[in-house]
């Protein structure tokens, strides 16, 4: 008899496993963060693109994530939760980098499978100037 019941068991598996309940909430879909960590010499809050980026800064996210950021100071992190909407009209989603030791911090919202883009300007120390063009070799500056 055992045998007969292991065989239904087996025979009715893949029906029962689609037929399941999810109970709480259903997963959202992640989203992708696409950032940039400079210095900030003109201190207006913004990267511009003539503010090196900070290579190695660490950008720390809720929940564990975290990034390095390359040589030019680029940054990305993968699947993190879109914003969602409860049934109690409550909204869930918001998110904020910080780049380790600087106390610099952003805050902004991702939707379920969207992207963002975030800047993270950290201060310039006072006296810092952005580094010096040269027009070339043997050219006068």
């Amino acid at each position: 008899m055992t045998r007969g019941l292991a065989a239904l068991a087996l025979a009715l598996a893949p029906a029962a496993a689609a037929a399941q309940a999810a109970v709480g909430v259903a997963p959202v879909e992640g989203g992708l963060v696409l950032g940039r960590v400079c210095l900030d010499l003109d201190g207006d809050g913004r990267c511009g693109a003539d503010e090196p980026g900070i290579a190695g800064a660490q950008v720390l996210g809720e929940g564990g994530a975290v990034a390095r950021a390359d040589a030019d100071g680029r940054f990305h992190l993968l699947a993190l939760p879109g914003r969602w909407i409860g049934t109690d009209r409550s909204a869930y989603g918001g998110h904020a980098l910080v780049v380790e030791g600087t106390g610099t911090r952003r805050s902004f919202e991702l939707a379920p499978g969207g992207a963002t883009a975030v800047e993270l300007a950290v201060p310039a120390p006072p006296g810092a100037r952005a580094p010096a063009l040269s027009a070339g070799p043997g050219t006068p500056a």
